[in-house]
């Protein structure tokens, strides 16, 4: 209460005091009070008042607005319905009447009411108002867009505009919407609600920019405006401005603790900087405001296979899917999961639940192609990339993937066009060159392969891949100093690569450098001691420089009963280390051996004929 106004109200207590059923004093004081918005202390006087003068239009108004204000509607409605009793043209009392019958839910004579009211006074612009509230909460739009154009031709005010732009947005009606919003901030540029809703219209039609603006002004109005902060925040997300977002989610945050949305975004936009932990952090944060919300439980599912915890990421992608039975995205993040997990026939069955509620689902058709491949059915996966790919020509991985299963399946000219496809769509695409290079190479079109391969390395400089795959096109050219140093620039890139210096070691035995390629085969055995093919090209390695004795040892730890090709090889050579060595009984073992591979096809019998000659030649086997 202001100090002007607090002696006036001091004096005429003092007068009340000395009368008091002073019905003057009595309303004076309660006027005073109720301005002040002290409506409690207000109402005893205004009580008083009543029981002085029952039915005095002025104490029944401010009794009626008091209740009103408390929350007391039956009260309310009584002083109303006396003042329209003693006046049948109270178009005001009947206004409020029909007010406090829509708080109480009756809607029906709420409306009756306010026609009563317009049957007085047909224009008063409020009652049209009130009633176009009424018809937005029961869902009669068209009602409710009339009445409040009504409103306004009657009193241009900014409720009514905003009203109607929500409406009218709401309706699909976008440009009459924002018409209505511009109208609302027009007749006060600081209506935080019009600012609110118009900048969020203008996010819908992508129109950021402006967005941003009417935010910011809304911000300048009122700080601590969660619902424009926690807005402004999504735009500058979506605009890869990742920092400005998390300070916006912050502040949103501390403006409304209790805002579960402020909580999600914030954690999803930690996720987008990948810090998984806080992400994790703020979206448990949000389902402790909101624990039935599906997409939180799918995003802090995903947060958890971020950082490979496929336990708890399983558990919160089957709770999104249990919440919302048509959440697509939950399933594919758990069909992803399982994958991930090794789980490959759950998550094919998980995938395919998903074509049965999206059938055009395109991440289910690419992620069930993945877990096929997985599985080594790349005829299977290579119907999904193609249903994906009718639905969406341009998905440049899905023609690289789909190149990987037709070369699988050693179909290399359509693993060719797949590949030509993927970098006429992306051609910036280093792995489709990559694989276009080895496709290439696979058909002995070594000119074009190599071409492929530079076009990837130009593309990406640090591809070892491209260098590894470069240096098995100059293998097949002949060209071994080319091939060895493609070898060497890939090694440079991953000197870990056991693959890449495997290759290296054939180059150098080619070039007769079997000192230098046994030393690349020993580093590759440093790098895995179990890798076959190095020690077999150790054996090989030592046979050719006459190190019988290192060469046996090679082939022998390579030894296994089953028949096949690769024990094939090693018997074509470990008889003749034996022979060399005279070791006349581990050279016989080894002859029958290799006989029994003859015997089963895994070696030809002119090759059998020349080893058995040859150990013949070496050393006395009868």
């Amino acid at each position: 209460m202001s100090s002007q106004t607090l002696p006036d109200l001091n004096k005429l207590k003092e007068s009340l005091a000395q009368k008091p059923t002073d019905l003057e004093l009595l309303k004076k004081i309660g006027v005073l009070l109720y301005e002040d918005s002290q409506e409690s202390e207000a109402l005893t006087y205004w009580e008083r008042a009543a029981q002085v003068s029952p039915l005095d239009a002025q104490v029944l108004n401010y009794l009626g607005a008091i209740y009103l204000d408390l929350g007391d509607n039956e009260r309310a409605l009584e002083q109303y319905r006396l003042l329209v009793e003693q006046n049948h043209q109270d178009y005001l009392s009947l206004n409020n009447m029909g007010l406090i019958y829509s708080k109480l839910g009756d809607f029906a004579q709420a409306l009756d009411t306010w026609h009563k009211a317009i049957a007085i006074k047909d224009d008063c612009g409020e009652i049209y108002y009130n009633m176009g509230i009424l018809y937005a909460n029961v869902g009669k739009i068209e009602e409710a867009k009339t009445a409040y154009e009504k409103a306004i031709a009657l009193d241009d005010n900014k409720y009514a505009h905003n009203n109607l732009g929500l409406l009218l947005m709401r309706s699909g009606q976008l440009s009459e919407a924002e018409k209505e919003f511009r109208a609302a901030i027009k007749l006060d540029q600081n209506d935080i609600h019009s600012l609110n809703n118009l900048a969020y219209l203008c996010e819908q039609i992508g129109n950021n920019e402006e967005a941003k603006h009417f935010f910011q002004a809304a911000l300048k109005i009122k700080p601590k405006n969660s619902f424009a902060l926690n807005s402004l925040g999504k735009i500058y997300s979506q605009e890869g401005q990742l920092e400005k977002a998390e300070d916006c989610f912050h502040k949103a945050i501390q403006a409304n603790p209790q805002d579960a949305k402020s909580y999600h975004n914030l954690g999803r936009t930690l996720a987008q900087l990948r810090r998984w932990d806080e992400a994790i952090k703020f979206y448990k944060q949000a389902l402790d405001l909101s624990p039935n919300d599906p997409y939180i439980h799918g995003n802090l599912g995903r947060a958890f296979m971020a950082l490979n915890d496929f336990e708890n990421a399983e558990k919160e992608l089957r709770q999104a899917y249990l919440l919302d039975r048509q959440n697509t995205t939950a399933l594919n993040n758990l069909g992803l999961c399982l994958l991930r997990c090794g789980n490959l026939s759950e998550a094919i069955s998980v995938l395919h639940l998903v074509l049965t509620i999206k059938p055009d689902d395109e991440l289910a058709h690419n992620n069930l192609g993945l877990a096929m491949s997985k599985q080594h059915d790349d005829a299977g996966a290579a119907l999904h990339y193609q249903e994906l790919l009718k639905l969406n020509p341009h998905n440049t991985a899905a023609w690289l993937n789909l190149g990987q299963c037709y070369a699988h399946l050693g179909q290399i000219d359509k693993a060719v066009q797949a590949y030509c496809q993927a970098v006429e769509l992306d051609s910036k695409d280093a792995d489709a060159y990559n694989n276009l290079g080895l496709a290439y190479l696979s058909l002995g079109k070594l000119a074009e392969a190599i071409m492929a391969l530079d076009k990837a390395l130009d593309i990406r400089p640090d591809s070892k891949y491209a260098y590894n795959n470069k240096g098995l096109v100059y293998t097949a050219l002949e060209q071994f100093n080319n091939a060895a140093a493609a070898f060497q620039a890939s090694l440079n890139l991953d000197p870990q690569d056991e693959d890449t210096r495997t290759n290296l070691g054939i180059v150098l035995a080619r070039q007769n450098k079997f000192a230098e390629a046994v030393s690349a085969w020993q580093q590759v055995l440093e790098i895995n001691p179990h890798n076959r093919e190095a020690k077999i090209n150790l054996g090989l390695g030592y046979f050719e420089t006459q190190n019988y004795q290192e060469a046996a040892k090679a082939f022998l730890d390579l030894v296994e009963d089953s028949l096949n090709a690769e024990q094939a090889v090693i018997y074509r050579y470990l008889p003749l280390c034996q022979a060399h060595l005279q070791q006349k009984n581990d050279v016989l073992a080894s002859l029958a051996q290799a006989e029994k591979l003859k015997d089963a096809g895994f070696m030809k019998p002119e090759d059998w004929q020349k080893l058995k000659t040859k150990v013949e030649s070496l050393i006395e086997v009868n």
